[in-house]
C-alpha cells in the first residue's frame, strides 16, 4: 500500500476549537465595544483556520517527503467545504473587520501553516517544527495573536500584556504536548524540547517560563491584569505539578493544558459584566 493511500488519522480537534475560541472571545471582551456581525465573522473564519492549518499538518507529517499535496488535500469532502467556507469570508473579512484584524488573521494563518511546511533553502530543506524552539514560538505567537484579532487593535498596554501573557501559556502548553511524542520525536529527528534535554528539565523550563509570566507586570500592573495573570499561572502550575506525576498522561498533557486558554476567557468575561 502506497503511502498517499494509507489510511490518516487525523488529530481530534475539539479542545483545539474550545482553545482557540477562547482565545478569540477573551480578546473580544476585553475591548469595550463589540460588534456582533464582526463577532460571527471572526468565529467562522477561526474554526475554518484551525481546522485547514491542523489538517495540513497532519497530512504532511503523514508524507515520506513532508509535502504537502493539494491533490490529496482535496481528496476529502469535508476539506473542500471548509476550505470553500474560508474563501467566501475573505471578501466579508476585508469589509467588516479592522484592517488590523484583518492582517493579524492572515499573519496568524501564515504561521500557523509555514510551521508545518517544508522549505528549500540554498539547497537544503528546512521544516520550522524540526528545529530547537521555533515550532514552540510559532505556536506561541499564532495563538497569542487570537487576542489581538478579538480585540481589534493593539493601542492599549492592556491588550498587549494579555497578548504577551497568551503567547507564553501557548509556548508552554506547545512543549506539554510534545512530551508524549517524544520517542517519536528522537526516530524522526525532531528537535522538541523534550527530546533534546529531557522531560524533567522541560517541565523545570516550563515552570521558569510560567513564573516570568510576573514580568508582564511591567507592561500593565492594573487590578484587572493581575487578576487574569495569576488565574493562569496558578491553573498552569497545578497543570505541571500534576503532569511532573504522569507525563504521558492525555489528561494533563491535553485536556487540562488546552483549557488553560478558558480562564482566560472566564476571567475577561467576570471582567466584563462585573465592571
Amino acid at each position: 500500500m502506497s503511502n498517499e493511500t494509507q489510511k490518516i488519522f487525523f488529530k481530534k480537534l475539539s479542545l483545539f476549537f474550545v482553545a482557540a475560541l477562547s482565545l478569540l472571545f477573551a480578546g473580544v471582551f476585553s475591548n469595550t465595544t463589540i460588534n456582533y456581525a464582526q463577532l460571527s465573522l471572526l468565529f467562522v473564519s477561526s474554526l475554518c483556520g484551525v481546522f485547514i492549518i491542523y489538517r495540513v499538518n497532519d497530512l504532511i507529517d503523514h508524507n515520506q517527503q513532508l509535502k504537502f499535496k493539494t491533490k490529496q488535500f482535496l481528496q476529502y469532502k469535508e476539506h473542500v467545504i471548509v476550505a470553500i467556507i474560508l474563501i467566501l469570508t475573505i471578501p466579508l473579512a476585508l469589509i467588516y473587520l479592522s484592517s488590523f484584524s484583518f492582517f493579524a488573521l492572515a499573519l496568524t494563518a501564515i504561521l500557523g501553516v509555514g510551521y508545518s511546511v517544508t522549505l528549500s533553502i540554498l539547497g537544503r530543506e528546512y521544516r520550522l517544527k524540526n528545529i530547537f524552539l521555533l515550532k514552540n514560538i510559532s505556536i506561541g505567537l499564532a495563538w497569542g495573536m487570537l487576542i489581538l484579532i478579538g480585540a481589534g487593535n493593539i493601542q492599549s498596554d492592556y491588550i498587549i500584556a494579555l497578548f504577551g501573557l497568551a503567547t507564553l501559556q501557548v509556548f508552554i502548553g506547545s512543549m506539554i504536548r510534545d512530551i508524549p511524542d517524544i520517542e517519536k520525536d528522537k526516530n524522526e529527528g525532531v528537535q522538541s524540547m523534550p527530546a533534546v534535554i529531557g522531560i524533567r528539565n522541560t517541565i523545570l523550563v516550563m515552570h521558569i517560563t510560567n513564573i516570568s509570566s510576573v514580568f508582564l507586570l511591567l507592561i500593565n500592573n492594573a487590578p484587572l491584569f493581575r487578576f487574569v495573570l495569576f488565574s493562569v499561572m496558578i491553573w498552569r502550575f497545578f497543570n505541571l505539578f500534576l503532569l511532573s506525576r504522569n507525563p504521558y498522561s492525555y489528561l494533563w498533557s491535553q485536556t487540562i493544558n488546552l483549557l488553560t486558554c478558558t480562564i482566560f476567557l472566564l476571567v475577561e468575561l467576570y471582567n466584563y459584566y462585573i465592571n
